[in-house]
């Protein structure tokens, strides 16, 4: 039996097992977790005392040491791409970008909060090392799925008094954990069926399906279009896959999609109604005057265009009726507005290492795979979900699939 049969197959085992190997090096990872599921904001604009003990807790877990190691350049240490690009990313984006921001009296508000978001882009530099040395990668994924349905239940039950938020616009329906974990559900959900069908397999295939489908009305409560193709192109890329491999082992998975298709036809044309009305209205979102209002910022100057101008910059968007926005809507152009062309030159090559180890975990496992690839792209090229906490959680665990795929009987030390 491989890896890929015998790795996180049922959520339920798998959470039972992990209760039973908790330890005391888990508590601050699985408490900035939970703290964050509950009354966390993926971009807070008033941070308070929940984002303090989140942060505490992260670094508890990572510790001091490991925080200083990441700022060394071992002799005779061989670190994986990634890692040599992201730290080449953090130092760049911690020196050019803020000298340029400070040269331009930029608001210090600002550039803090661009450099929080920038650190939540470097966070599996900080986080992968030390999940895999104290072997926590279960209680990683477990309290990601649990974000993606707190976040889900918050979007949806707002008036719940344990949810009340009322000073914050948290847009959690469009957390990148929310997508993460809808696709991971749905997947293992046609993958228990796929396997055998049984009694167990279909009460958990019915079970996983439920969540997923409370997941979804809270990603379709703000319309979104890129979630909608994403869930779409998820199930027909599974059933794709499943066909080619064994098609006999389908037969019961595609039944059971084409029951839930017909009795939740209306819904679907509901919501492909609203998706067709809202592209009618706004098109793409002015996403590509967007792009060119970026380029109007910083083309007025060469060094501009190769250092950008700098963590906290403001320009005229078009996406949001001409007012002055520190954000936008794409990773891309985001880096190139305040990091120029070698700022969005790093990040793509730091981008690209992560990418091709998720290429490897997409072919060994393509229920994960297919879980990761749409929160993967969508900030990057439609969504400023790019800043948030839950990106950097996302990149984190991208790698670690990998890592453990890689290294299945080594111990997991860090990279």
């Amino acid at each position: 039996m491989s890896v890929t049969d015998n790795f996180y197959i049922n959520p339920l085992e798998e959470l039972s097992g992990w209760l039973c190997s908790f330890k005391i090096s888990h508590l601050c990872l699985f408490l900035a977790l939970i703290l964050y599921a509950l009354w966390g904001s993926p971009t807070p604009n008033q941070p308070g005392i929940v984002e303090l003990i989140i942060a505490l807790s992260l670094i508890g877990f990572i510790g001091f040491s490991a925080l200083y190691k990441v700022c060394l350049i071992s002799k005779g240490t061989v670190s994986p791409a990634w890692m040599v690009a992201g730290k080449f990313l953090l130092f760049y984006g911690l020196i050019v970008p803020l000298i340029v921001a400070l040269s331009r009296d930029v608001s210090i508000t600002h550039i803090i909060r661009d450099l929080v978001g920038f650190f939540f882009l470097c966070l599996p530099i900080f986080l992968v090392p030390v999940i895999l040395k104290n072997q926590a990668d279960k209680v990683f994924l477990i309290g990601l799925l649990f974000i993606g349905a707190l976040f889900s239940m918050r979007v949806l039950w707002s008036s719940f008094e344990l949810f009340k938020q009322d000073q914050e616009l948290l847009y959690l329906a469009n957390s990148p954990l929310v997508l993460f974990s809808t696709l991971f559900f749905i997947g293992y959900a046609f993958k228990a069926l796929y396997k055998q069908v049984t009694i167990h397999s279909f009460t958990l295939f019915i079970g996983l399906i439920l969540i997923s489908a409370i997941m979804s009305l809270a990603m379709f409560a703000d319309i979104q279009r890129a979630t909608f193709g994403a869930l779409v192109l998820t199930t027909l890329s599974l059933a794709a896959i499943g066909l080619f491999h064994a098609p006999l082992r389908m037969i019961m998975p595609i039944l059971v999609i084409f029951v839930i298709g017909f009795f939740l036809w209306p819904y679907w044309l509901e919501i492909s109604g609203d998706m067709a009305q809202k592209t009618a209205q706004v098109g793409v979102n002015m996403r590509f005057h967007e792009l060119q209002a970026v380029w109007d910022a910083v083309n007025v100057q060469p060094l501009n265009i190769l250092f950008g101008l700098g963590w906290g910059a403001q320009y005229a968007s078009p996406a949001v009726g001409g007012l002055d926005v520190t954000f936008t809507h794409s990773l891309l152009t985001y880096m190139f507005l305040k990091t120029g062309v070698i700022g969005l030159g790093v990040t793509l090559v730091y981008l690209f290492f992560v990418f091709e180890k998720f290429v490897r975990l997409y072919l060994i496992d393509p229920v994960k795979g297919n879980a990761l690839i749409w929160p993967f792209i969508i900030p990057i090229i439609l969504y400023a979900s790019y800043k948030s906490f839950d990106f950097g959680l996302l990149l984190t665990l991208m790698i670690i699939f990998v890592e453990i795929r890689n290294n299945p009987n080594e111990e997991r030390s860090a990279s």
